[in-house]
Formats: C-alpha cells, sequence, structure tokens
C-alpha cells in the first residue's frame, strides 16, 4: 500500500507539472493576444484624418486625449512576456534582473506626453484681440496678443462673445479663405487643441511649418455640432494657421502648446513675378466714341518664342451720356466682374458707365439699377501704393482709382464691400513696363493684392497691407505684344 500511495503521489507530481507546463504556454499565447488587442483599443482612440501629408500629425478627439495609445509589445498584465523563438515556454517567466514592463513601441508622442514641460497659449471668448475692422465679409487685421502678432483674415471676432473667432469662408471664385496665422515664431509647436463648429459643410484646415512657407497640412473634420480634436505635431514648427473652405467654422477655444526653445530659421518671402508673364496693354483710348472696340486677349498659349491667343473679347466704350441718350445701351456698357473693369480701363483710359463719383450716383443708378458701381480717385503716396513700386513724379504720385466690386453678392453703394480694382495712371517703374497704365485687384481691402497680367487674368496674390500670402510683389517676365 505504501509503494502504491507513494506511487500515486508521484504521478500526481507529474500531472502537476504537466498541468503547469500547459497552462504557461497558454499564458505566453493569451499574453500576445492581449497586446495586440491593447494597441487596436489604443489606435481607436486616434482618428483618422485626410490631409497633404500627416507624416508629423497625430489627431485625436479630446475625450480621449489622457488615454495614450498602448504599445503592441508582448508583455501580460503581470510583466511576464513571450519568446516566440524559445523552445522552451517556461523561459518567458520573467527573472529578478528582467523588468516586468517593457517601454512601448509606438513612435507617436501621447496627448499627456506632448503636455508635459512645455508652455501653453490659449484663446477664448475672453480674449481681445484689437485692430480688427468688420466689413461685410469679415475682419482684417494683424494684432498682437501676449507679445506675438497674429495674423486675421475674413474672421470676425468680439471679445466676450460666445466664441473666439469666426472664419469665414471664400465669397468670390479667387478669394482666400478665413484664415488666423502667427506672424511671430511660435518656437516649436507641438500639439493644438480646438473647440470648434462648422457650417454649410465646412472643411478646415490647419497648416503648420518651420518657417511661414508652412509645409504640412491636416484636415479638421466637419462637425455640426461642438467637437474638440487635438492635433499633435512632431519635427520642428514655429508657424501654424487654421482656414476654413467651402462654409464658415466658428472657433471657440484654442490652445497651442510649444517648446519654447526651436530655431526660427529667417523667413525670405515668395516673390509674385517668379515664373509669371505680362503684357503691355494696348491703348484705345484716342477719338473715343460711343462703339470703339478694343480686342483683349483672353485666353493663351505660353511657347518658346513668346505666347499665341487661343480667344480674345471685345470691349465696346460707351459713356454714360451716351446710354442716357439711348437706354438700350446700359446692358452693354455695364462691367462689373473685375478683369473686365480692369481690361476696359486700360484699354479707355476711363472707368464704365455704370461706374460713378460720390456724390452723384444717383444719375449712375437711375440707369443700371443694381449694376451701379462707385468710383473713387486719389494720389495718396502713403499706404498700399508701397507695397508694389508704382511709378513717382518726385515726391507725388500720379492718379489713381479705385473701382468697386462685388465680392459677396451683396454690394450697394452704402456698403460697398472689400472688392476693388486699383488702376495707376501712372504705371509701375520696373523692367518691361512702358508708360501704360496698370491695374491689381483686391478682393480684401487691400490687405493682398493680384496684378492684371493683360492676357485675360492675374498673376498670383501678393501681400500688401496684410500678411496672408508670405508673398511680395515680383517682377513678372514682359511679352512682346
Amino acid at each position: 500500500m505504501k509503494t502504491t500511495a507513494k506511487n500515486f503521489f508521484y504521478l500526481a507530481i507529474a500531472a502537476m507539472l504537466l498541468s503547469g507546463c500547459d497552462f504557461s504556454m497558454t499564458h505566453s499565447g493569451n499574453s500576445s493576444s492581449n497586446g495586440s488587442s491593447s494597441s487596436d483599443s489604443g489606435n481607436d482612440s486616434i482618428s483618422d484624418v485626410s490631409s497633404t501629408d500627416t507624416s508629423n500629425v497625430t489627431t485625436s478627439n479630446d475625450s480621449a486625449s489622457s488615454d495614450s495609445p498602448s504599445s503592441s509589445d508582448s508583455n501580460s498584465s503581470d510583466g511576464s512576456s513571450s519568446d516566440p523563438t524559445s523552445s522552451d515556454p517556461i523561459s518567458s517567466e520573467p527573472t529578478s534582473s528582467e523588468p516586468t514592463t517593457s517601454e512601448p513601441t509606438s513612435s507617436e508622442p501621447t496627448s499627456s506626453e506632448v503636455e508635459s514641460n512645455l508652455s501653453s497659449l490659449s484663446f477664448t471668448s475672453s480674449v481681445s484681440l484689437s485692430g480688427s475692422t468688420s466689413y461685410a465679409s469679415g475682419n482684417f487685421a494683424t494684432p498682437s496678443y501676449m507679445g506675438t502678432e497674429y495674423s486675421i483674415y475674413r474672421a470676425y471676432h468680439k471679445k466676450n462673445s460666445d466664441y473666439f473667432l469666426k472664419l469665414i469662408a471664400p465669397t468670390y471664385s479667387s478669394s482666400s479663405p478665413g484664415d488666423f496665422m502667427n506672424m511671430d515664431a511660435i518656437k516649436g509647436i507641438r500639439k493644438m487643441s480646438i473647440t470648434y463648429q462648422c457650417a454649410n459643410n465646412a472643411v478646415g484646415s490647419i497648416s503648420v511649418g518651420k518657417d511661414a512657407f508652412l509645409g504640412t497640412d491636416v484636415s479638421m473634420p466637419f462637425s455640426s455640432s461642438s467637437v474638440t480634436k487635438e492635433f499633435i505635431f512632431s519635427g520642428t514648427n514655429n508657424y501654424f494657421s487654421i482656414s476654413a473652405d467651402k462654409g464658415d467654422i466658428t472657433i471657440y477655444s484654442l490652445t497651442i502648446y510649444y517648446t519654447d526653445d526651436a530655431n526660427v530659421p529667417t523667413n525670405v518671402l515668395k516673390n509674385s513675378g517668379t515664373g509669371q508673364y505680362r503684357i503691355n496693354p494696348k491703348d484705345y483710348s484716342n477719338g473715343l466714341k460711343a462703339g470703339t472696340e478694343a480686342k483683349i486677349p483672353m485666353d493663351v498659349t505660353f511657347t518658346s518664342s513668346g505666347y499665341s491667343v487661343n480667344a480674345y473679347k471685345t470691349y465696346k466704350y460707351y459713356s454714360l451720356s451716351d446710354v442716357q441718350a439711348d437706354a438700350s445701351l446700359a446692358s452693354a456698357a455695364a462691367y462689373t466682374d473685375p478683369i473686365d473693369v480692369a481690361n476696359y480701363f486700360l484699354a479707355f483710359h476711363t472707368y464704365p458707365a455704370n461706374y460713378g463719383v460720390s456724390g452723384k450716383i444717383s444719375s449712375v443708378s437711375s440707369i443700371f439699377g443694381d449694376k451701379t458701381r462707385q468710383v473713387s480717385s486719389y494720389s495718396r503716396t502713403s499706404g498700399y501704393v508701397n507695397y508694389l513700386p508704382t511709378k513717382r513724379n518726385g515726391s507725388s504720385i500720379s492718379t489713381y482709382y479705385e473701382c468697386d466690386i462685388d465680392v459677396t453678392g451683396t454690394y450697394s453703394t452704402s456698403s460697398r464691400g472689400v472688392g476693388r480694382v486699383v488702376v495707376f495712371t501712372g504705371g509701375l517703374d520696373a523692367t518691361g513696363y512702358d508708360s501704360s497704365y496698370c491695374a491689381v485687384f483686391t478682393d480684401d481691402h487691400y490687405f493682398s493684392f493680384q496684378e492684371c497680367n493683360n492676357l485675360g487674368g492675374w498673376n498670383p496674390r501678393f501681400d500688401a497691407e496684410g500678411y496672408i500670402t508670405n508673398t511680395e510683389w515680383g517682377n513678372a517676365t514682359t511679352l512682346s505684344a
């Protein structure tokens, strides 16, 4: 009996050992599985955001900002780990010299990691950004806050309202969208937390970069209700831009987290004339009479020897007195599109008949109705005229004209909006320019301009009284007409 009991005892011990081996193998397998599951759970807290370049951007909902993405390592909850190359399952058990946890393998920083030891800058409805001016299509200003200068572009801001900033969607085909950006560097931007709401299927975007050229774009997902999103950036980023497209975006609050220790490269402006072409406009102003025609190129193809014209547009001159004598001419005599107004003025050296000076608008509006526009003339040497090489006569400048353009569909002579075609009768003092008139177009009240190239369009936008393009006026190549 003793032998039998003893044998039974050894058999029981063997069974327990065998059971322990099986348990160790099962435990190791579950550990690996749990590691993968943990990683998937962590990734679920990070929203996928379509962008041009998201290689250094991580986005997440604010509600998940404190949950860091879990590692995909095979550590179990008790610290044991498996070794898939080992033939001995028991060897996966930790020894006294081995750590019970391993470092996460994810290279993306977590929200809490990013916030630690960083400076922060917050914008809420209580913040006052002074210097903005209100227009129908938004504000244009370069206010300062906490020692940093910013640019507000087509954006409403009112202290102690229920929001910080409302970005306005583009209102004209060539308009730039509402934008909020820094003009002075915020060194080492690592994270942005934004509470916002979209209207009219709006799509927002955030751009960041080491210099004002930015470089990385990421979308702000549409949300018809207030939502908080976090955007985590790697690399060196000192500048940001938040803009709206296809609809307005209301920003309730914005917090920027930054290291304050990044290197800031010298900001070199782009040149609006680089790779661009123009011709000097033809003068049709001699011997003007009703019906005088000007044939202007509207579509061209550039060739190795110059350009070829694919399409022209014919403009006919009519004075206000011509239309007053024959009201049937009103439709043909009215021009409201900026390129048409520019082409007409450059060809005939005067504004279209549907334009009238302040104080004499009634005689124009009685004929042209809602196509009536106002024109103003100046000879100031201050302001936006200094952002392009306007030709001077000593210390004076030749008269220039501002022709109103409706860019919002809400124009009236009592609420003239922000669109203007400006015609410099003295031309520009630049290589290739003759004594011809020169026209530029602004759809943001002199914040930026585009120069008419006399080939049917406008050359790239450049900054004037504001800051939005990081581009200065440049000398385009003048081709022979």
